[in-house]
This record gives structure tokens, C-alpha cells and sequence, in this order.
């Protein structure tokens, strides 16, 4: 591969998130074996932010995909070109938040694949951290779940917490967060399937995980 920095130049397909501040540049690359790849870098973050908390959040991240590369569900780790990049694999699909739940084609199946990708990544002590709720309601994030060619995918694990890294209390929050994705799945685009488990499970939280959830500003 030629220079880094040159390669990046006269391989982006598209800048997907510009970046700034405390917020990771995201392109879209053409990688050498013909694939498409994204780049996360806090190359257009202040020196400092990028050379501590930049280069943090990409090793937490980069010990997700690592831990997970057996995990369909999950993208590859291509690269740690520098410090504060990463490169994983482009995963066709669309983002939940542009498929809306009136009309929708999407089966079940798309649910059982969730608890099956939650089940193994925190088999393995990786809780993703950056699913579910933002609230009590049914409403919240998803534009880090991506569904293409029938198979759910989670993205973007900045906010990864690591069982052996945490107190068990935390862990198992974040462990309980992350099962709110089923939850969503079910309200949003399945609400006829009420006596599935996780159903009404953002009001089954134990106070505790609450209280945890709330201090991270999680729900």
C-alpha cells in the first residue's frame, strides 16, 4: 500500500461524517482487495483531543471488533492504520431509523438474530453499550443497526463496556441496555408480539441498573 495519507486521498468514496470537535471523521473507502471499507479517525479533532480521548475511544473500540471476529453481526477490524483510525468492513444495509414500521418487509427473524448477536457478545464480556433506549419509551437510537441482504448488523462500538474493565454493577447494566434493542425491535415493528420476553422489558429495569443507566445518561 502506497503512503497512508496519500492511499486515503485517492481512495474515499464518500465523507459519511465530517467530523470536529469530539466527534470522529467517518469515510467511505474503496479498499485494495475490491471491498468497500470505513475509516473512523479524529483527524479533524484539536491536537490534544485527538493524541488522549481520540486514541481511547479507538482502542476501546478496536477490542470490540477483535473480541467479536467470530460474531456474525458484527464487522470486521481491517486495520489500526494509526494510533486514533480504525478501519472496518463496510456492511451493506440500511440504518432501523430509515426503515419506518408502517409497510415495513421485515421478518422476525430480524429479532431472533438480535438476541443471538447480544448473546454472544456478551458471552464474551463485550456489551455494546450504544443500543436500545435513550428513554423509557420505545423510541431511541438505531442508527447503529444496520439490515441488508437479511442479517442485522451492530456498528460502531465506541461506547463498548468490557466485563473484565468494569464493576460487575456496570457491566450488567449496560448488559441489560443492550437487550433493549429486542425491545425496540418488538414495539416498533412487531407490536402484536406482546408476550415476547423482552417486550415490556424497558419497565422491568431493576431500580439499580436504572440508577446506573440514568448517572450515564443512558435512558
Amino acid at each position: 500500500m502506497t503512503n497512508w495519507r496519500e492511499f486515503v486521498e485517492l481512495n474515499t468514496l464518500a465523507v459519511l461524517q465530517v467530523g470536529g470537535a469530539d466527534r470522529a471523521r467517518v469515510r467511505l473507502l474503496q479498499w485494495p482487495d475490491g471491498s468497500q471499507a470505513l475509516l473512523k479517525d479524529f483527524t479533524r479533532s484539536p491536537w490534544f483531543y485527538r493524541k488522549t480521548l481520540g486514541r481511547l475511544a479507538i482502542s476501546n473500540e478496536a477490542r470490540a471488533y477483535r473480541l467479536a471476529e467470530k460474531v456474525t453481526g458484527v464487522p470486521r477490524l481491517l486495520a489500526r492504520p494509526e494510533p486514533d483510525s480504525l478501519v472496518v468492513e463496510g456492511l451493506p444495509g440500511s440504518s432501523l431509523n430509515t426503515i419506518p414500521p408502517e409497510g415495513h418487509d421485515l421478518p422476525f427473524e430480524i429479532v431472533e438474530q438480535a438476541r443471538h448477536i447480544l448473546n454472544q457478545l456478551h458471552a464474551l464480556g463485550v456489551a455494546h453499550g450504544d443500543l436500545g433506549h435513550d428513554a423509557d419509551g420505545f423510541l431511541g437510537r438505531d442508527a447503529n443497526v444496520i439490515w441488508g441482504n437479511g442479517q442485522l448488523n451492530l456498528v460502531d462500538f465506541a461506547s463498548a463496556v468490557y466485563r473484565d474493565r468494569s464493576p460487575a454493577c456496570i457491566f450488567q447494566a449496560v448488559r441489560s441496555y443492550d437487550r433493549l434493542l429486542v425491545t425496540k425491535l418488538l414495539r416498533r415493528y412487531f407490536p402484536d408480539r406482546k408476550n415476547e420476553p423482552e417486550y415490556d422489558l424497558h419497565l422491568k429495569l431493576p431500580p439499580g441498573q436504572r440508577r446506573w443507566l440514568k448517572m450515564l445518561k443512558k435512558i
